[in-house]
């Protein structure tokens, strides 16, 4: 193996770093030196320069053999951590390497990626990249931001971070018009090692340029679509083209709404199934809604508008003008694409109008008609509209021939139409011509009549070469409505001789065409009938002698009831009367109602059971929707059984889509912590009678937690989806969920919230603090009141507490909606000052807020008026009390408060207050229970002032008393005597001592005390 010259020795590592050091701890690290070269290598060490680098094993010169490693120890000691950077140098004969050394105490190791690349974006719409913060290290650290471009927004801009923690920081880029974007942010750590740079930064990059989209129709940018004048019930569809003039793809979703109608935030999606249905009536449409424009290329886009047809029932026909009828449509179309930030306004127009079709005459009399023959009549129809044309179709009636049977008519334009009537077989003709015209869209009703009360001859055609032109067009027969004599309304069909005999023939024509074709068709005469002529001649005579008699009997009832008065003639027309269109001899239709004339009536209940203006559910019951009450039953994900699928995969018709009920429309949050959770419920109740799947599309990260993504929900039964909102960082959070109907059915859910920091509420931002004149107490205390107004529990810490200001408790947890009551207490100092101080409440999550404190007291000055209380000898268990006077030197109240004293000394009061320049006693209680030396010290805190210390001395012993005879003698007593012996006791101590003695035990003796004996004694002595 050939090596290179100058790389002879390898040495491993290359660095040494002792991280998160200790004091009093030692930390070894090997280096290994190998020989690559074929020659011994002699290399030697230079030691560090910093005594907390040691080298462990270490020689002066070592020899390495070809191919042979050694190692040295390479250790570090520190009394005191800190941040170390030193350098271990390997030397040969021609090598020399530094090998790095460093020691770095606890700290925060806070990463990131110092790049962030947008990319190509486009203008004027807001463009987002994160940049995520670790906290590698052992000790926690805070970053900062520190005045970031204008065209940059970075959020949060600061932030603190735990071991182990990490911060993402939204980067939002802005720009208005086309640049090549390369900034530097600055970003400044705090608690980070010293042996790094506290200021980094974070290259952003990236291309900004214009992109938009157009609307073109036939090669021209429009702003506006005019569909003209169109019948109700017509469609015209208007195909533009959707172009893309930038070099990334971008969806886009449109819609049409009544003009100055509101529209929430990028509506384009029904927000409910009711609402589809809602939005399929209205006139205009676009399709398709929703999707996207490649990069340069173009989509179409159709708008239709389709006016209802218009259905008028009411007012009379005769006095309706429908030509001057006509509704203006004015939408606002909107081509919105998110991605671009970009808003098309298309203005919409278009005039519905109502076909006016007059027809002439109003009913068809054709009067009688022999079977095989024909009676024709001329009927006019007309376009009244005078800008559209019209077109008409009568269809086929039993009975009638119609030429032409259809056509189409110009603006104003008349067409004469010849209705035929051919019957085909006896008796009367009474049906309905129905024109229809507008594409069948509407239609007029002629009411046609007709007899046929014998059957005629029917007329040979020719037929062969003998047949001409003339052969194959109709012979008219036109009926002259003037002079047209209509038949009686109760004309009796006549079958037999002897109805026809019963029938008046002078007045029926009809009965003796009939008794003539009868009388033809009789058999040969016999010897006693009549002949023809005879027996009408009979029947007439006797139809004439009835008459007589009939007409005789009426003119004689009016002459009796009118007493020979012709009656009084009434003029039943008014020249100011209403012309209610009916024309004299045309003919009414018959007052009578059929059957199946009479329109069915509703029945008047609060859910109409032939309701047929919406469709009926399962249960036919109104849902609430209550996003608070969460919805604990959960249905399967997906279908399972094959007639699930069936179900599931099948696409609904809009009565179908109003039967399913959801809600709310909008989820809106409110205020909601970062890093908390706040759940509400989106509910959807089936009125269907078969399952449907519920698709959520949780695209946002903030919804991640939403569950479940899809139900089955079974016929009358109500599903509940938990919507989950859960952010890191603080935004105005508002998005579209997208949820979808068997797959099929799109709709729109729109979810809003508040993301803010965890706040909590002082009751107040300064506390003041003041003794009262009658206070004896040290301290003073006020009351301060935290509220959490959130819905996530809040953690707080005190911090900047000292000597003069403590706050209690200093840390804890406020739950969601609650209150925590603290104490906030002033300590004076001994100077009698104003002391001024801030305490900080720190939140979890959230900002620190500020509380100023003031207190102050009035200066005291109390000393005690002995500078020595020696309390003298006393003896063990005798207690000996003495009064200390003190003394206050100050021009104001002073309070004081006794310490603790040691076991044996009670002093009372252990507070109190001295007037200025007046003087109070304190008593001091001294009770040994054991010999002893004491020497204590009295100390009174002086609340303003300066402690002032009394010193006490005192001497516990136990008194020597012993008696002086060592026997005592009675001699001997008989039963019932009493004998009497004097004793001497000794005090030999220095102190008094008080004996107790007990002769419980023994009964037989007493002990008495001789008063005076011993003054006698001494007398005598």
């Amino acid at each position: 193996t050939i090596v290179p010259h100058g790389q002879h020795l390898s040495i491993e590592p290359k660095s040494i770093v002792f991280t998160d050091i200790q004091a009093n701890m030692r930390y070894i690290q090997t280096v290994t030196v190998k020989n690559l070269s074929p020659f011994v290598k002699r290399i030697r060490f230079e030691v560090p320069s910093s005594p907390e680098f040691t080298l462990g094993n270490h020689k002066n010169e070592i020899a390495i053999a070809p191919g042979m490693p050694i190692t040295v120890d390479v250790e570090f000691l520190t009394r005191k951590p800190f941040d170390y950077v030193d350098t271990l140098v390997v030397k040969a004969e021609d090598f020399r390497f530094e090998v790095g050394l460093t020691a770095r105490a606890p700290c925060a190791d806070i990463v990131y990626e110092p790049l962030v690349d947008f990319g190509i974006v486009t203008t004027k719409r807001i463009h987002q990249r994160e940049v995520t913060f670790r906290n590698q290290g052992s000790e926690p650290g805070s970053f900062e931001i520190v005045s970031p471009p204008r065209n940059l927004k970075l959020t949060p801009q600061s932030g603190k971070l735990r071991p182990g923690d990490s911060q993402r920081v939204k980067v939002e880029l802005t720009a208005d018009t086309p640049c090549s974007l390369h900034e530097v942010v600055e970003v400044k750590f705090e608690g980070v090692s010293s042996l790094v740079s506290s200021t980094r930064s974070i290259d952003v990059h990236g291309t900004c340029q214009h992109q938009a989209l157009h609307l073109f129709l036939d090669g021209q940018a429009v702003e506006s679509l005019d569909f003209g004048s169109l019948y109700h019930g017509h469609s015209k569809s208007i195909t533009a083209m959707l172009f893309n003039d930038g070099p990334t793809a971008c969806s886009f979703s449109a819609q049409v709404t009544e003009e100055g109608e509101g529209t929430d935030l990028k509506g384009t999606l029904a927000s409910s199934p009711a609402e589809t249905v809602a939005k399929s009536e209205q006139p205009l449409t676009v399709t398709p809604f929703t999707g996207q424009v490649p990069p340069f290329g173009k989509i179409p886009l159709v708008f239709s508008f389709s006016p209802a047809v218009y259905v008028e029932d009411t007012g009379f026909i005769c006095s309706r003008k429908p030509e001057t009828k006509c509704t203006k449509y004015e939408y606002s179309g909107k081509i919105e694409s998110e991605e671009l930030n970009l808003t098309l306004p298309i203005r919409l127009t278009g005039n519905a109008m109502l076909p006016s079709l007059q027809v002439t005459p109003d009913m068809l009399q054709f009067g009688h008609c022999k079977v095989n023959h024909r009676r024709d009549i001329v009927l006019r129809v007309t376009n009244r509209q005078t800008t559209m044309p019209l077109d008409f179709e009568i269809p086929r009636v039993p009975h009638m021939s119609i030429n032409p049977a259809k056509g189409k008519l110009a603006p104003q334009q008349n067409m004469n139409i010849v209705v035929s009537y051919t019957p085909k077989a006896l008796g009367k003709f009474d049906q309905d011509l129905v024109i229809k015209y507008c594409q069948n869209l509407y239609s007029h009703t002629l009411r046609c009549y007709g007899e046929a009360p014998l059957i005629g001859e029917k007329p040979i055609p020719v037929k062969g070469l003998e047949r001409t032109g003339r052969d194959f067009d109709p012979e008219h027969n036109f009926v002259n409505q003037e002079n047209l004599t209509l038949a009686p309304p109760k004309t009796r069909n006549l079958q037999s001789l002897t109805k026809i005999m019963k029938t008046d023939l002078s007045r029926n024509e009809t009965s003796s065409a009939a008794l003539d074709s009868i009388m033809l068709d009789l058999p040969e005469p016999t010897p006693y009938s009549l002949s023809p002529s005879a027996m009408q001649e009979h029947v007439r005579n006797k139809q004439r002698y009835n008459a007589h008699l009939k007409q005789s009997r009426i003119k004689r009832k009016i002459r009796e009831r009118t007493a020979g008065q012709p009656p009084m003639e009434v003029d039943i027309h008014h020249e100011n009367d209403v012309d209610r269109g009916m024309k004299p001899g045309s003919g009414l239709k018959s007052p009578r109602y059929t059957v199946d004339e009479i329109p069915p009536e509703k029945l008047a209940l609060q859910r109409a059971l032939d309701d047929d203006s919406g469709a009926r559910g399962v249960t036919g019951q109104s849902y609430k929707h209550d996003e608070a009450k969460l919805i604990k039953k959960k249905f399967k994900a997906g279908p399972t059984t094959q007639a699930e699928v069936r179900d599931c995969s099948a696409a609904l018709e809009n009565w179908q889509l109003s039967l399913i009920s959801v809600g709310p429309r909008v989820l809106d949050f409110g205020n909601v912590y970062v890093r908390s959770q706040m759940v509400k419920c989106f509910s959807v109740f089936n009125d269907l009678p078969q399952a449907i799947l519920l698709s959520m599309q949780y695209d946002a990260e903030e919804l991640n937690r939403s569950s479940p993504v899809s139900q089955v929900v079974p016929s009358a039964q109500a599903a509940g989806f938990d919507v989950t909102i859960c952010s890191s960082i603080p935004q105005s959070f508002q998005r579209q969920v997208v949820y979808t109907i068997n797959g099929m059915h799109a709709f729109k859910l729109l979810v809003k919230a508040e993301i803010t920091p965890v706040q909590i509420k002082m009751s107040r931002s300064e506390v003041h603090f003041r003794f009262s004149e009658d206070s004896l107490d040290r301290t003073i205390t006020e009351s301060l009141v935290l509220t959490n107004l959130g819905n996530a529990p809040a953690r707080f810490t005190w911090a900047g507490t000292n000597t003069s200001f403590q706050v209690s408790p200093t840390s804890g947890m406020i739950r969601a909606g609650g209150s925590m009551a603290t104490e906030v207490s002033f300590t004076p100092p001994a100077c009698g000052q104003l002391m001024e101080g801030f305490l900080t409440l720190k939140t979890e999550d959230g900002q620190d807020q500020m509380l100023r404190c003031t207190g102050q007291c009035p200066e005291a000055l109390l000393s005690f008026g002995v500078k020595k209380l020696d309390i003298g000898v006393l003896a063990v268990g005798l207690a000996s009390d003495r009064s200390v006077p003190i003394v206050n030197l100050g021009k104001s109240v002073a309070v004081y408060h006794v310490e603790s004293v040691c076991e044996g000394v009670v002093v009372s009061p252990m507070r109190g207050r001295v007037a200025p320049e007046g003087r109070a006693e304190i008593d001091v209680h001294v009770l040994l229970d054991r010999p002893m030396q004491l020497e204590t010290m009295l100390s009174l805190n002086v609340r303003g002032g300066k402690a002032t210390r009394l010193q006490i001395v005192a001497t516990a012993v136990v008194p020597n008393i012993e008696f002086l005879e060592e026997e005592i003698e009675f001699g001997q007593l008989t039963l019932g005597a009493m004998a009497t012996q004097p004793i001497s006791l000794k005090n030999s101590s220095a102190v008094e001592g008080t004996l107790y003695v007990n002769l419980q035990q023994y009964p037989e003796f007493t002990l008495s005390l001789l008063e005076d004996r011993t003054e006698g004694r001494e007398e005598d002595g």
